[in-house]
């Protein structure tokens, strides 16, 4: 249909350049046959030029917005969603996304392919950014608690937000070629509506695996997972307030990516996240354990979900 199209529109260009080559010689042969020509001749070659001016842009004009139209909403063969998804009410689902980004991430496509969407876009490493953190400490962690202590009481408790890493293309992504946007087109918002929370990674390998033991101090840190441990371990009574002990073992999808609602949030008071954040702000173990450390964190009762330790709510969820 489109090369049809096309072809009809050349031909028509062919005919026009056609006549109106004839309508130029014509005047310019009548040119000579006397001053009284000479006028017309101005008048007609103005309009011959004009004429063909405006055809030409014309289809200039079809054809730009013909590709426009095909294009729109769509990349790699990905199609922009028609409508808003559904919660499990068949109304529209309201959504947020919260996005802990860097000055070198590109958050376009979010935009792009979920316009309906409310966007809170964190820069961790710019001071000037519109949406700030109190230190850019913590990796990921310290953008979503920063979040919920500021927008505690934004949306109503059947609202969806998503707590995501900014680069569209990245390992983190549960999709086969680890694109977030089709892992995002593809998310059960329904399935999000009856748990509460959900971890957005759920890729068979490693899936939820026997996570991190916490019955034995290791000996050792020489590894993220025995950092990872450690830092818990150390830090038992920030993590798992008036518990004598912690979990035997903590389990959790990979990656820090899940979808939470407002109520489930609110379930949590305020100071909790706010303490949180404030021990992300004064501990003194590395950047990227106590990062990980929260990871391991949203899904506990402590936190966000109010599942047990080893469960995995996520899993299917997308």
């Amino acid at each position: 249909m489109k090369s049809v199209t096309l072809i009809l529109v050349l031909n028509e260009i062919i005919i026009w350049t056609r006549d109106s080559t004839e309508c130029l010689q014509w005047n310019w042969v009548s040119a000579f046959q006397g001053p009284m020509f000479l006028r017309i001749l101005d008048r007609r070659v103005r309009l011959c030029l004009a004429g063909t001016l405006l055809f030409v842009l014309s289809v200039f004009y079809f054809l730009h917005n013909n590709i426009n139209k095909n294009n729109s909403g769509s990349a790699n063969g990905q199609a922009r969603p028609k409508s808003l998804p559904k919660n499990g009410h068949g109304h529209d689902q309201q959504v947020a996304v919260v996005v802990a980004g860097l000055r070198s991430s590109n958050t376009k496509w979010l935009s792009d392919a979920f316009p309906h969407w409310d966007k809170h876009i964190y820069i961790a490493d710019d001071e000037l950014s519109r949406l700030r953190i109190p230190k850019n400490k913590g990796r990921e962690a310290m953008v979503y608690l920063t979040y919920m202590v500021d927008h505690y009481d934004d949306y109503s408790n059947d609202t969806a937000i998503l707590f995501l890493h900014a680069d569209r293309n990245q390992w983190h992504n549960d999709d086969e070629k680890y694109d977030g946007r089709r892992m995002l087109q593809r998310f059960n918002f329904q399935h999000l509506m009856r748990e509460g929370y959900v971890n957005m990674r759920c890729h068979p390998y490693p899936g939820c695996t026997g996570g991190l033991d916490l019955t034995t101090v290791p000996s050792v840190i020489n590894t993220s997972e025995s950092a990872t441990i450690f830092g818990i371990l150390q830090n038992l009574a920030i993590l798992f307030p008036g518990s004598t002990r912690p979990p035997d073992h903590v389990a959790v999808g990979c990656c820090a990516q899940f979808g939470v609602t407002v109520g489930t949030i609110r379930q949590t008071p305020r100071k909790r996240y706010e303490e949180l954040r404030q021990w992300l702000l004064d501990t003194s173990i590395p950047d990227q354990t106590s990062g990980r450390v929260m990871e391991y964190m949203w899904h506990t009762g402590n936190t966000l979900s109010r599942s047990k330790a080893m469960l995995l709510p996520g899993l299917r969820a997308v």
